[in-house]
């Protein structure tokens, strides 16, 4: 990120997992990014449950009959609860302004993360969240121009 930097605020904006993902960078290199945008973002490890089926395909010979980018996929899935354990004492640390958007009836990211960020996240700047009733995890594609729309207002200040 250093190398893109040109004096301007980076705003990361990250979908599904890849929500821990742009705060773990917010938290590593707090001086590179002015705003957060978390869209669906799982990172409440209380909800995070994947799926008992999932650990058998980590272990050996099992995990080399799961094809292509399955496996590097499971892989994931299944130390993410771990990871974002790891990551929760962290969370104060936050400092950039934050956008919350996330549907009320998402079953793959449950809209119960919301809360967790809200309770977590107590140093931001500002945090705007905003619900999005009678929507499921695929946002970005089902509300693009809500989405658009938010991430302009909210970053151009």
């Amino acid at each position: 990120m250093e190398y893109l930097d040109n004096g301007k605020p980076y705003t990361l904006i990250g979908h599904s997992y890849g929500g821990p993902l742009i705060v773990q960078m917010a938290i590593e290199r707090p001086d590179l990014h002015e705003n957060l945008v978390i869209l669906a973002g799982a990172l409440d490890p209380d909800v995070e449950k994947p799926g008992k089926w999932r650990k058998p395909l980590t272990w050996f010979p099992l995990k080399y009959l799961v094809p292509g980018a399955l496996k590097p996929s499971n892989d994931e899935l299944w130390m993410l609860k771990e990871d974002l354990k790891l990551m929760q004492p962290q969370l104060s640390q936050l400092t950039q302004h934050t956008l919350i958007i996330h549907g009320e009836e998402d079953k793959l990211v449950p809209y119960q993360n919301v809360a967790f960020m809200e309770r977590h996240f107590s140093n931001v700047k500002s945090l705007k969240v905003i619900p999005i009733e009678k929507e499921n995890h695929f946002i970005v594609w089902n509300q693009e121009q809500l989405i658009k729309n938010s991430i302009i207002s909210f970053t151009v200040k």
